[in-house]
């Protein structure tokens, strides 16, 4: 988030009733243990049953120049264009 300090992004292909997937975004990284659910910032969710986002997901820079921190996620089951034909999501900050 551009505060110098380090950035967690988590996937979660499997998170959802419907196995949609998710990703979480953890900004504020303290020393210690906690419940993921309580330091997350943001979360994404895959588009449709069984898309299973977030099977990788990562930052990646400045993708859609606006000088903020993206967001790459993979949803590799994905049937928008194909049965399991898998697609990548470019998410902004």
């Amino acid at each position: 988030d551009g505060d110098g300090r380090h950035d967690l992004v988590l996937g979660t292909p499997q998170a959802g009733i419907n196995v949609e997937g998710a990703v979480i975004l953890v900004t504020e990284i303290t020393e210690g243990s906690a419940d993921i659910g309580d330091r997350a910032q943001r979360m994404w969710t895959g588009v449709n049953p069984e898309d299973r986002a977030g099977w990788q997901a990562q930052l990646g820079g400045d993708l859609l120049g606006t000088g903020q921190e993206t967001v790459l996620v993979s949803a590799w089951e994905s049937d928008r264009s194909g049965q399991d034909a898998g697609e990548v999501y470019i998410l902004g900050l």
